[in-house]
């Protein structure tokens, strides 16, 4: 069974999962663009890597342009706070 969605210029769009990319300097900038994230809804997973800290971010939504605006607005601020960088996002095919 497939979740009702809401229409997006006549188009039914339903729930996908999608996800975004912050790479950001120190363990402690990603422990709390984690946190940020897991408090306003989001599922997150923190990763070292050669020369930065990955934050991953996950979420189950209806896909719109406007939403996915709205995120990269967000995300890319919220990178910007902890001296980071939003490097974009993908969502799961329908």
């Amino acid at each position: 069974m497939r979740a009702v969605g809401v229409l997006d210029r006549g188009v039914a769009r339903y729930p996908r999962g999608g996800r975004h990319v912050i790479y950001v300097d120190g363990e402690a900038n990603a422990a709390a663009v984690a946190g940020t994230l897991e408090r306003e809804g989001w599922e997150t997973s923190v990763h070292p890597t050669d020369d930065a800290w990955l934050v991953v971010a996950g979420c189950l939504r209806v896909v719109t342009r406007q939403m996915a605006r709205e995120n990269r607005a967000r995300l890319e601020a919220l990178a910007l706070a902890h001296d980071g960088q939003y490097d974009g996002w993908e969502s799961a095919a329908p």
